[in-house]
C-alpha cells in the first residue's frame, strides 16, 4: 500500500557555493586530551634574579587585591603559584 508523502522535494536544490576557501576561517586546533597520572605537587628552586621577580609578582598581585577561583585572596607564595596557574593562557 503506497502511502502519499507531503515533505518537500529535493529536486531542483543547487546547494551553498563557497566564493573562495580563503574566507572559510581556520579550524581550531584540537585541545590534548590528558589521561594518567598528573603531579599535584611541585618543588621549585628558583636561582638568579627569579627570586625577586616572584617576590615583585606576589606584592603585586596581593596589592592589587587579586582573588582566586575559589575566592581566596593572593597573599602567600602558594596562591600566587595557583594565580599564575589560573590565568595563564595558552
Amino acid at each position: 500500500m503506497a502511502k502519499t508523502n507531503n515533505l518537500p522535494s529535493v529536486d531542483g536544490y543547487k546547494g551553498q557555493t563557497v566564493s573562495s576557501p580563503t574566507e572559510l576561517p581556520p579550524p581550531e586546533p584540537p585541545q590534548p586530551e590528558y589521561t594518567g597520572h598528573v603531579d599535584r605537587k611541585i618543588d621549585v628552586r628558583m636561582t638568579g634574579k627569579q627570586p625577586l621577580k616572584f617576590r615583585r609578582i606576589m606584592r603585586h598581585l596581593e596589592d592589587t587585591g587579586k582573588k582566586l577561583a575559589n575566592g581566596s585572596p593572593v597573599n602567600n607564595r602558594r596562591r600566587t603559584a595557583l594565580w599564575l596557574i589560573e590565568n595563564f593562557e595558552l
